[in-house]
């Protein structure tokens, strides 16, 4: 029986060795699972904030979408003379607006290099040219500056030579009638009619 006894004892110490093998083995097995959950959870949580930033860029580029179709679509500035008398429609579309009227609108039908007035230099301004026009407002003193105002939105480049307001009649309610003489040259670029 002791032969009996030696092969136990040592199946049992083969058995306890792998035992101890695959106990180990499992807990590197659990260690590696555990490791892969772990940076799971991390790009999980990195896609989480990916899409949450696209999902904000998304929404952005759809509210400037929605911003830009409210705006009024852009028209194509005028060349050549063609772009005095666009500016003298809006101009009129601008007065009726603001309840004042066009008493006066000349403008010349020559067209020259541009020098800016508030150049020191004296150059022209690239293929820049210039149209004189002289134009007579009257309305309250309100509604002729609302309108000087509102030309900074016509669309068509412009600078002021001169501006002169006079009262043309006293009001009781202390709302005075000017007349405001205007000249003015309107920018335009070579070219059309």
């Amino acid at each position: 029986m002791y032969i009996g006894e030696w092969l136990n004892a040592k199946f049992l110490s083969h058995l306890n060795k792998a035992l101890i093998v695959v106990l180990a083995l499992f807990g590197l097995a659990v260690a590696a699972l555990g490791i892969g959950a772990i940076l799971e959870r991390s790009k999980i949580s990195s896609m989480k904030e990916e899409i949450a930033t696209k999902s904000k860029a998304i929404v952005d580029a759809q509210d400037a979408v929605k911003k830009a179709k409210q705006r009024p679509v852009a028209e194509k500035v005028p060349t050549g003379l063609a772009a005095v008398g666009a500016f003298q429609t809006r101009l009129n579309k601008l007065v009726t607006e603001n309840k004042c009227s066009l008493t006066q609108f000349q403008a010349s039908d020559q067209m020259n290099p541009f020098i800016s007035t508030f150049s020191s230099t004296g150059q022209t301004a690239g293929s820049w040219m210039q149209v004189e026009v002289k134009m007579n407002l009257q309305g309250t003193t309100q509604s002729v500056m609302q309108t000087l105002r509102g030309m900074d939105g016509l669309g068509i480049p412009y600078e002021f030579t001169s501006l002169e307001m006079s009262r043309s009649q006293a009001s009781a309610t202390g709302e005075a009638t000017v007349g405001a003489n205007v000249s003015l040259r309107v920018l335009t670029i070579p070219g059309g009619a």
